[in-house]
């Protein structure tokens, strides 16, 4: 059986600095792309943008982890623009009827960074999250779906344009935030629109999905190890008392917060499942030290204050975890890739010398309607 090495990077907004850092460091120790090293990548939200900005095309990354970083430290305070009276008098003035952010500078970041290029044009297999608010279910990019390699054996009849979107669209998609920016409508190449919002409200951290994708795409058999970089847990209390008798209004902005930061479930499921396998890179967002006050969780916080603290933190984690990650490099440069099919091919070798274990029920063996008392 093979090592099935998978990428997965978590949501948090501004604090996408964070998992960018620690993938550049992962790429510079490495000496190659970090997404030649995995045979799937997914993201949400932030994460999404990290791993659709490395992910390769004709062989090359579309840009380095150092520049996918870069482009939160640099273009964070104009995506994240706060209006003239929160600017000038450092008011916090609620977004009640409208979006905080008009999005623009998101948009032309997004364009710039991905021009036309679509899923289907990736090497690499890459999976996004995002979340459809008129069929409401999750909606996942899947990048080898867009070439033809389904996953379910029931979407093989598909055409697979029907999968394919524009990388723009993906990251757009995926960086909807409620209330902060705007549903975006993407558009497959057959153009069937489809209304998004941020993929963080299902699976800010991906890890689980893409785990799941991988064993139905490769077998069980194989052993699955999963880097799962994470943008910083959220520990600010909120406010119990203003929050105890509150209504919509004030649970708006909370209720958003909750959902993009409560994550910690599927840490534990993926400890559960292939235990050591699981590489969680995570930090705290505490204080550094006496007079060395801690990043801001909010995710649209990107003054430059907070950035450069964000940043901090960053080499802070590197720093703590740097022996894991430098066995995590070498490892990842020993472990050889193999093709798909030699991967199935050993899952079907696996399956003829160790038979499944029959169902503890079988749908036939079930009484009919007329044996129910």
């Amino acid at each position: 059986m093979s090592i099935i090495p998978l990428l997965s990077v978590d949501g948090g907004g501004i604090r996408g600095i964070i998992p960018g850092r620690v993938l550049e460091y992962m790429e510079t120790k490495m000496g190659v792309p970090a997404q030649s090293q995995f045979y799937m990548s997914a993201g949400s939200s932030a994460g999404g943008l990290v791993v659709a900005a490395t992910s390769l095309v004709r062989g090359k990354p579309i840009m380095s982890a150092g520049q996918a970083k870069d482009l939160f430290v640099n273009e964070g305070p104009d995506i994240f623009r706060k209006g003239f009276l929160s600017r000038k008098f450092n008011i916090d003035v609620p977004n009640i009827f409208t979006t905080r952010y008009d999005g623009k500078h998101l948009d032309h970041v997004l364009r710039e960074t991905f021009g036309d290029l679509r899923l289907s044009d990736l090497d690499n297999d890459l999976m996004v999250s995002a979340y459809d608010i008129v069929r409401r279910k999750e909606k996942l990019f899947k990048s080898w779906e867009a070439q033809g390699n389904f996953t379910n054996l029931y979407d093989r009849e598909e055409d697979p344009r029907g999968k394919d979107y524009t990388l723009f669209d993906v990251t757009r998609a995926t960086s909807s935030a409620q209330a902060y920016f705007n549903v975006h409508t993407a558009q497959n190449m057959l153009g069937e629109p489809t209304h998004l919002i941020d993929g963080g409200n299902f699976a800010n951290n991906p890890a689980l999905l893409v785990y799941s994708d991988a064993v139905r795409r490769f077998g069980p058999a194989h052993q699955y190890v999963v880097f799962s970089l994470g943008t910083g847990e959220t520990e600010r209390p909120l406010d119990h008392k203003g929050l105890k008798n509150a209504g919509i209004l004030k649970w708006a902005g909370p209720t958003v917060d909750i959902n993009l930061g409560s994550m910690r479930s599927h840490d534990y499921i993926m400890r559960t499942l292939i235990g050591p396998d699981y590489m969680r890179i995570q930090t705290d967002l505490r204080p550094h030290g006496p007079g060395n006050p801690a990043p801001s969780d909010d995710f649209d916080d990107a003054s430059k204050e907070n950035i450069e603290r964000l940043q901090e933190t960053a080499e802070n984690l590197i720093k703590s975890e740097r022996h894991r990650l430098d066995c995590f490099a070498e490892f990842l440069l020993a472990n050889k890739l193999k093709p798909q099919d030699e991967l199935i091919a050993e899952q079907q070798e696996y399956d003829r010398k160790h038979p499944p274990r029959p169902p503890a029920c079988e749908p036939h063996e079930l009484p009919g309607p007329d044996g129910i008392a």
